[in-house]
Parts: structure tokens; sequence; C-alpha cells
């Protein structure tokens, strides 16, 4: 049994193919072997700079406070507050602060529910229409932990000092007030025509026999479920003006941080790495400087 044209060309593709893998493979292998002792030197100097950097520089931890803002928007917030100065602060030591930096919180279905922090604050409208519109993460760099007693006070002070934030807060809470005082009155007014449909009878309702039917009763109106309706809108109302009077409302303090951002273990992995790739290029430029010539003078031609 004979093998056709077509079965014989596609063996000998496959066979081309992998004998082109081999080869690539065994060229990166000696490239590796030739170059061995070139690589290692950089991957001790990244290990070097790693630990030199490592001792030179001061620990510092980071800790996040997630804050619901009550009169304006995330964007707002966030804009103000990375316009912080830490020099600013009061009852902190400004030198044992690294950084503090607003970010959004995405929320991706729309639910109300908090997916992810966006530490990038990213310009991508796929991801500003997703960000929460009152809601936003603080965080705090520090050098130590002592600090962030007062880092949260210092960050209210600054968000409560700002006049035009109050003036917003102060109209918002008016409009509550107003809104609490005018449902109240629907919600009397729905219980007096209740009471009446309830306790007093219908003018149409006359002392008929039994069996008679009456042609022209008038229907009886209930109102419990508008009540129930009112009443839902006076909570949130209520909810807004006593849980969330304030500018902004504290969902997440600053917890105690413990884990180094600046680890020795992750100033080894960016060192080594970083100073691999840059031995990787010097090596690739070491071991085809004969082509790279050859082809410079090609050019010239």
């Amino acid at each position: 049994m004979t093998k056709n044209n077509d079965e014989i060309d596609l063996i000998e593709l496959f066979s081309k193919i992998a004998n082109w893998f081999a080869s690539i493979f065994n060229k990166l292998i000696m490239f590796f072997i030739r170059n061995a002792f070139r690589l290692l030197i950089f991957v001790l100097l990244g290990i070097g700079l790693a630990i030199g950097n490592y001792f030179i520089t001061e620990r510092f931890y980071n800790t996040e406070m997630i804050l619901k803002t009550n009169a304006v928007s995330s964007s707002e917030m966030v804009n103000f507050i990375n316009n912080l100065n830490i020099s600013t602060l009061t009852n902190n030591k400004p030198s044992k602060i690294k950084n503090i930096k607003a970010y959004y919180i995405i929320d991706i279905n729309k639910d109300g529910i908090a997916d992810y922090t966006d530490y990038e604050n990213a310009k991508d409208t796929s991801i500003t229409n997703k960000r929460m519109k009152n809601k936003i993460s603080i965080r705090a760099s520090v050098y130590e932990n002592a600090s962030i007693d007062n880092i949260k006070n210092a960050i209210i002070s600054y968000i409560n000092r700002n006049e035009y934030f109050q003036k917003v807060n102060k109209v918002r809470i008016n409009q509550l007030e107003n809104l609490i005082a005018k449902t109240n009155i629907e919600l009397h007014k729905l219980d007096s025509v209740e009471s009446i449909n309830y306790f007093k009878r219908n003018p149409y309702d006359k002392k008929l026999g039994k069996n008679m039917m009456i042609l022209n009763e008038k229907e009886m109106k209930l109102f419990h479920n508008d009540i129930l309706r009112l009443y839902k809108l006076k909570q949130n109302y209520e909810k807004g003006l006593y849980l969330d009077k304030n500018l902004v409302t504290i969902i997440q303090d600053f917890p105690v941080a413990t884990k180094v951002e600046n680890s020795i273990t992750k100033k080894l992995k960016n060192f080594v790495i970083i100073a691999f790739f840059i031995g990787l290029i010097y090596s690739i430029f070491i071991d085809q400087r004969k082509n790279l010539k050859a082809l410079v003078k090609q050019s010239k031609k």
C-alpha cells in the first residue's frame, strides 16, 4: 500500500517544523552555555544592588481606608485628597508618612458591591464608567505604624475644612429635612383617609336585605401599600440625615499594617530580574557582534 503525494508532503512539512524548533532550542541552549558566566555576573550584581538598596532605605507599610462621600462625587473627593500636602497634616510627623493617595473603587456589574480598587486611576472610559459614585479608597504609606493613629483624623479634618464641601452638605441636609417633613404630612393625610374608609360606614351601604344586590356601591380603596412605600422613603431620608450627616462616612478604618512593602524578597526579585534582562541584552550584543558588524558594512555599501 503506497501513500499519496499529499500525505508525503504533510509528513515532510511536520518534519521540517520539528527540525526548525529543535535547531532553535539547541541554539538557545548553546547561547546560555556560552554566556552563563556573564549572566551569572549580572545576577550577582542585581543581588548586591538589592541588598545594598534594602539597607539604605527605610521600611514602609501600606494601609487603606474606605470612605463614603455623602455630599460630593467620588471624582471631586479623589482630586481634592490627591492635592493634599502631607506637611500640612496636623498632629502628625510628616517625616514618618511616605505618601497619601486616593483611588477610585470599581463596581463592574454596577450592583453596589465593590469589586476592586483602581490603583492606577485609569482614564479608560471602560473603567471610568464603572467607578462607584460615592465610595473611594485612601491608601497611606507610612514608615512606622505609630503614625497611622492620627492620619485618619487629619484627613477628615482636611476634608471638613473645605468650604465648598460644607455648603453642598448643608444644602443636602436641608433638602433631607424638608423631604422628611413633607413625607410626614403625606403619611398623616393617608392615615386620615384610611381611617375614614375603615371606621365610617359607606354612605351607599343601606340596611337592605341579605339577598339584595347593591348596584351603585362605591369601591373602598385601601392605602396601606402607599403608606408602606412612604415609610420606606422616610427611612431612607432619615438614614441619609442621621447616619450620613457628615461630609464623609468611614466604612473601613485604617488597619494596623503588618506587611513590609519594600521587603528584601521584593527587592531581590525586582533587581535580579532587571539585572538579568540587562545582562541578556548585553550577551546577545556580544554574541552577535560579528553579524552586526557585517550588517553595518553591507548597509554602507
